[in-house]
């Protein structure tokens, strides 16, 4: 069953799109120019986004299962992105975006437009194997990735890695301040840091 919900209160609007296999695009969503909020789940034959470049507020867009999604507009104030059972192949440049989750995405290989966030997380995404350097990144999740190696990027205080068994070290940042590890065989040298706390699961 196809269903759309929409939250509007005190000029705050959030809408969910879930279930709907007959959607292919959003062109029949109107009056929607105050949208802060949009969770597609679960449209499988969705393929069309382009009219969220229309929706000049929306700032938090989650998409989940919907695999004929092979690329994302660029939505200029989107600060959280949630990707998640795509066939997404990369990730535009996007100037105001602060965070960005990419889970089970088989054909991803590349996120060197991704500059500019603070929070990075990529779970299962096999073709992806490296990660440019973000300068301003603070939080990095990996779990079961196949990233070969994290790069240097000074404001990194957070790391948290499970099940990547191709990464053999991590580079010593003095930031870092939190670092969780399960499940990384060839992991062979830890930064020793003052104040870090490591945990092991």
């Amino acid at each position: 069953m196809c269903r759309i919900c929409e939250d509007n209160y005190d000029g705050i609007c959030r809408l969910s799109i879930s279930n709907c296999p007959n959607l292919v695009d959003l062109k029949n969503i109107t009056n929607m120019d105050k949208l802060l909020s949009l969770f597609i789940i679960n449209c499988p034959n969705l393929k069309d986004l382009s009219k969220l470049v229309e929706m000049s507020e929306i700032f938090e867009l989650t998409i989940i299962q919907c695999p004929k999604i092979v690329s994302i507009p660029i939505i200029h104030n989107l600060k959280y992105l949630v990707i998640n059972d795509c066939n997404i192949v990369d990730i535009p440049y996007i100037e105001n975006l602060n965070a960005l989750t990419i889970e089970h995405c088989n054909n991803l290989e590349n996120i060197s437009n991704v500059t500019n966030i603070f929070e990075l997380s990529i779970v299962n995404c096999p073709k992806l194997i490296n990660i440019p350097i973000i300068p301003e990144l603070t939080t990095l999740v990996l779990a079961n990735s196949k990233i070969l190696s994290i790069p240097y990027m000074p404001k990194l205080s957070n790391i948290i890695l499970s099940d990547c068994s191709d990464i053999i070290e991590i580079p010593h940042i003095s930031r870092l301040t939190d670092l969780t590890i399960s499940n990384c065989p060839n992991l062979s040298d830890i930064p020793h840091i003052p104040g870090l706390v490591v945990s092991f699961r």
